[in-house]
């Protein structure tokens, strides 16, 4: 029989479900950045739930069998992992923020200014009209399985994709779905655009995005 002192223990982060039980200066900061982002929507936005993570014991743990140091650049784990859900007339959007154990943002699934924000949850028919107009420019067939909003870090922007069902077929008994991902930002116009593929598995519903990378040549 193994031994209990043998056994490695599993580390588990605290799960915080009240957000009166958070840190007061991190409770403090996390509101005032969604009154920045949300003004007087802010109460559309609710406190779903916080994780908390002792890094100390996660590099102790199991970063050295994976093979990272606790000063690898690769790594970055928050302290405080907030989950907020935003429910609108347009879009339930679920997002987080991110805090380290100073109370610096490491990351916030919302843009800044409230212009921005509020215009892009409230804009899913002019995302459609830009969606559908660029489609038909590529002969796309518009037929919109699922559409999504998603917060992009470089622009700091919420973009709103679709996916696109062009065609159906079977592999190996299982029906595949060849979709476009196409994503717009309504406040600059600015679109990518992906394959992708819909799958079902089960219950569960897999999308896989294609991203190609071009190679630079010697």
């Amino acid at each position: 029989m193994r031994s209990d002192k043998n056994r490695k223990k599993t580390y588990r982060p605290q799960v915080i479900a009240d957000f009166n039980g958070l840190p007061r200066e991190i409770a403090a900061r996390a509101d005032q950045l969604l009154e920045a982002s949300l003004k007087a929507h802010r109460d559309c936005a609710t406190f779903s739930m916080a994780v908390v993570y002792d890094l100390e014991r996660i590099f102790k743990a199991a970063m050295p069998e994976a093979g990272y140091a606790q000063n690898d650049d690769r790594l970055v784990i928050p302290r405080y992992n907030l989950h907020y859900l935003y429910k609108g007339p347009d879009e339930i959007y679920p997002f987080e923020l991110d805090f380290d154990a100073y109370g610096q943002v490491l990351k916030y699934a919302l843009p800044r200014e409230a212009y921005a924000t509020l215009t892009a949850l409230s804009g899913k028919e002019e995302a459609v009209r830009l969606i559908t107009a660029y489609a038909e420019s590529k002969a796309y067939v518009v037929n919109i399985f699922d559409a999504r909003i998603f917060h992009n870090a470089f622009d700091d922007c919420l973009w709103w994709e679709f996916l696109l069902v062009q065609d159906r077929k079977r592999m190996q008994g299982q029906l595949v779905r060849n979709c476009r991902a196409v994503a717009v930002n309504i406040l600059t116009a600015a679109i990518t655009d992906y394959e992708a593929t819909i799958t079902k598995q089960g219950n569960m519903t897999c999308i896989g995005r294609c991203v190609y990378i071009q190679e630079q040549k010697d």
